[in-house]
């Protein structure tokens, strides 16, 4: 031990550091920090002004799914009071000018609701007397009135509180849900709210949080919202840099927001994803929208079995392409687009790094010819010179020839002209071809999903197993992340799952 404490200080607590749990931050006295405070004055002392070790906690008091019995309720409700000592242990230990993540989980508890009300309220009380710490919240519930003592901070309170996440997941519909909502006002006085999360069910602005809007600069809305709601987000949110944005229905106020020009000069991200959809084309949903420094855009239907599709060129689909010049990361999924519009985006978007395509695309040959590297005497015009990853989402019925909505016959993907593609752009490849100007950059990654529901081994023509193999051969030789999978159901990277501001 002795030796252990002469090394520096630096190094001790870099190693506490180490020592914290990997998947929880329960306050449990036999787990890091709580138990290094235990074993003697100095490992004390140094755990103490150690912020890092004390930068985040996890409440969550009990996870049955159905008390149905009273001795569940007894437990559930034990925990609960577990919770507040674990609570109040691990502020003890904490310096109180520390800021701190909370995170607060209770659901699954309507059947003891009024029983929990009174230790509950404790732990609540509790946290807000240390709410002046408190960096960023987290509260997941089905009953916002579990938090009101949370709800009636004042600026003074949260005044280092920089991002909120609140999922709320009524048990049921209740009409008092969007009076409970609009009853919130605490964070509106919020000085240093940036980052704002909300998941819960609403079509109507006047339902989301009272905030500051015009001091936002992380937004992720995750349910449908009429377009109006995005006009006036943009309006409202002037320092937005990232926004998730769910398309809903169309309202009467859609219109006659759309014809104001908006220009959101700091949006670096851009994820939307369409719940319905109607008869004007996508791309006209932008056209009085600039976004000068949009860096990354994500667009997807929600898997409902519909697709947008990309009309041929307009201005409104014009306007769009000329906002994507400085695009770095682009996403598209669940659409239906021609690898000749595909091209013509890449085109105005030359510096893309990062690609993802799960859409309907009805010449893939064309698509695949257009990003592979061939040798050639005469000078070539090359496309996407930066792409570094590449994630290609491929359906079994789009392996074999067939009719497109469009009475088009699209042609098929194939495995040779896929792998020849990644393998023009290998490093092996690119490096034999000397001084050539223009070479583009070399994969870094790359993932192919095809989707068959039945999961057989060979689907339709495509043989998943040499495809597999060729890839991971390709993997070993180029020092490329190189995978393939097999789905069932491939929708679910395009869904927004959002658990905490790293994921976004």
């Amino acid at each position: 031990m002795g030796a252990f404490n002469n090394l520096p200080n630096e190094i001790i607590a870099e190693i506490f550091v180490q020592c914290l749990p990997l998947k929880s931050n329960h306050p449990n006295p036999k787990d890091a920090p709580l138990l290094l405070t235990h074993v003697c004055s100095f490992w004390r002392s140094l755990a103490q002004v150690t912020p890092r070790l004390w930068s985040s906690l996890r409440l969550e008091p009990h996870r049955a799914s159905i008390l149905d019995t009273a001795a569940k309720r007894d437990r559930a409700l034990r925990t609960v009071s577990v919770c507040i000592e674990q609570y109040r242990h691990w502020r003890s230990h904490t310096p109180m000018t520390h800021p701190f993540d909370l995170s607060i989980r209770a659901w699954n508890s309507s059947t003891i609701k009024l029983e929990l009300t009174t230790d509950w309220h404790s732990l609540m009380h509790a946290i807000a007397q240390d709410s002046s710490s408190l960096r960023s919240l987290m509260v997941d519930v089905e009953d916002l009135r579990y938090c009101r003592p949370i709800w009636t901070l004042t600026r003074t309170s949260i005044c280092m509180l920089e991002a909120i996440h609140i999922r709320y997941r009524p048990e049921g519909y209740r009409v008092s849900i969007f009076e409970e909502l609009a009853g919130i006002q605490t964070f509106a006085a919020a000085p240093r709210l940036r980052k704002v999360i909300l998941e819960y069910n609403s079509d109507r602005r006047g339902d989301l949080l009272a905030l500051p809007w015009a001091q936002l600069t992380h937004l992720v809305l995750t349910f449908p919202m009429p377009p109006s709601q995005f006009y006036t987000l943009l309006h409202d949110c002037p320092k937005l840099e990232a926004l998730a944005f769910n398309f809903g229905k169309r309202n009467d106020n859609d219109e006659k927001i759309n014809n104001t020009d908006i220009s959101s000069k700091s949006l670096r991200k851009l994820d939307i994803t369409f719940h319905f959809l109607d008869a004007e084309p996508t791309p006209s949903l932008f056209s009085s929208t600039d976004f000068p420094v949009l860096r990354s855009i994500v667009f997807r239907t929600a898997p409902t079995g519909y697709h947008f599709q990309w009309l041929p060129k307009s201005p409104a689909r014009d306007h769009l392409f000329s906002q994507l010049h400085n695009l770095h990361t682009l996403k598209l999924g669940f659409q239906q687009i021609r690898s000749t519009t595909l091209l013509e985006l890449f085109e105005t978007a030359p510096n893309i790094v990062k690609l993802a395509l799960d859409s309907d695309i009805v010449d893939y040959p064309q698509l695949l010819a257009a990003l592979t590297c061939v040798l050639s005497p005469v000078k070539q015009q090359r496309i996407l010179t930066h792409l570094k990853d590449f994630e290609l989402y491929v359906e079994v019925s789009l392996g074999v020839l067939r009719e497109n909505v469009h009475g088009r016959t699209d042609t098929p993907f194939t495995a040779d002209q896929f792998m020849s593609m990644v393998s023009s752009r290998s490093r092996s490849f690119l490096a034999s071809q000397g001084e050539e100007p223009n070479l583009p950059a070399y994969l870094e990654r790359v993932h192919l999903c095809i989707e068959d529901k039945d999961l057989i081994k060979s689907a339709e023509g495509l043989n998943v197993q040499e495809l597999r193999e060729r890839l991971e051969s390709l993997q070993a030789k180029e020092n490329m992340i190189a995978s393939f999978s097999l789905s069932k159901d491939k929708d679910r990277w395009l869904q927004l799952e959002i658990k905490s501001w790293d994921d976004f």
